[in-house]
């Protein structure tokens, strides 16, 4: 019993109540009934451990761990404000440049965060980044970006904010900007679209230029499910119609700063059904020209229902209407528009 005792004693020793944030964290420890341990002696005279005391010692080691993690823990916890708040209450002095491009890393930032606390700055999905000439470009964020900035100190970070005017000019770089949040509603649901759901980052620019500009649910190109989730999400929300398939782009800013983009490739998946043992092959017809291209090779099908993936390079072609032919000798079997 006077193991128990002494143990039980320096737990008195060592309740503590420990303050993170607002909430108290209350430690104790519970100790099991045990009855005196007759030490066991060994041919080298060493004393046995008891086992009690054992699990005390690392009872005791656990609350110290315990207790190094909470003052630490509250001591890391940034506070967290929207960027656009920290500039309204003078917390943060920003200095906003554009980086002379459209998309990834754009915009620059120096930050001077002027108050005695750790800063964690919420840049929200839907901002958007303009200048002073209405002819450049305005370029939204389509996602939350954070940015940590440590009390008292500067900081300098780069945004990515994306085209929303794509016959604009892109913005000069180092020209100074100005933050807003977009009045387009479908802009506004589109990037709280892409902030809850894990799409391409490749997606972003074509899907706000599907909602901006009207291009074309075509160029997202599709690498994964959450990708064609995202082509139907935008089919309902601007009424365009889905395809069948994908139109990669290929694009350039010219010397006067405007974006040129060009269809490099078609590709997609065809399903048809005919007859078994029937042999096919492609044709790809313009609209108002006709056969531009028949294809040498024959397939012959061993099953009615029939998928396989369509490939073909179309960079330098014309633009315009065009059309994919699955025929059985001069019998049309299905046919997949497509347009350039």
């Amino acid at each position: 019993m006077l193991l128990v005792r002494n143990i039980l004693q320096q737990n008195n020793d060592i309740l503590h109540a420990i303050r993170g944030g607002e909430t108290l964290l209350f430690l104790s420890l519970k100790i099991p009934k045990c009855n005196p341990v007759t030490p066991t002696r060994y041919p080298e005279k060493r004393e046995m451990e008891p086992k009690s005391k054992k699990w005390v010692n690392g009872g005791l080691m656990a609350i110290c761990l315990l207790i190094v993690y909470a003052f630490s823990s509250s001591r890391d916890v940034a506070n967290t404000i929207s960027i656009e708040d920290a500039i309204k209450t003078g917390t943060i002095q920003v200095t906003m440049i554009a980086n002379g491009g459209f998309s990834e890393n754009s915009v620059a930032l120096k930050i001077i965060n002027k108050s005695a606390d750790d800063l964690q700055l919420i840049v929200n999905a839907g901002s958007v980044f303009y200048s002073t000439d209405p002819g450049e470009q305005e370029l939204v964020v389509p996602i939350d970006q954070l940015i940590l900035v440590k009390a008292r100190a500067q900081m300098h970070e780069q945004l990515s904010a994306y085209c929303t005017e794509a016959n604009d000019k892109v913005p000069q770089e180092k020209g100074p900007m100005t933050m807003k949040t977009s009045s387009n509603k479908k802009l506004l649901a589109l990037t709280s679209y892409l902030n809850k759901n894990k799409v391409s980052p490749d997606t972003y620019q074509d899907a706000i230029w599907s909602v901006t500009d009207q291009h074309s649910l075509s160029n997202i190109v599709v690498s994964k499910k959450e990708d064609r989730e995202l082509r139907t999400f935008l089919a309902n929300l601007t009424g365009m119609k889905d395809t069948w398939y994908s139109s990669p782009q290929e694009r350039v800013v010219r010397i006067d700063r405007q974006i040129v983009q060009e269809t490099v490739t078609i590709n997609g998946e065809l399903s048809f059904k005919t007859t078994v043992g029937a042999v096919v092959h492609q044709e790809i017809h313009k609209k108002d020209t006709g056969l531009l291209f028949k294809s040498e090779k024959r397939n012959t099908i061993k099953t009615g229902n029939v998928d396989y993936s369509f490939f073909i390079k179309v960079r330098g072609w014309e633009k315009g209407e065009y059309e994919v032919r699955v025929m059985e000798g001069a019998t049309l079997i299905a046919s997949y528009p497509f347009v350039i």
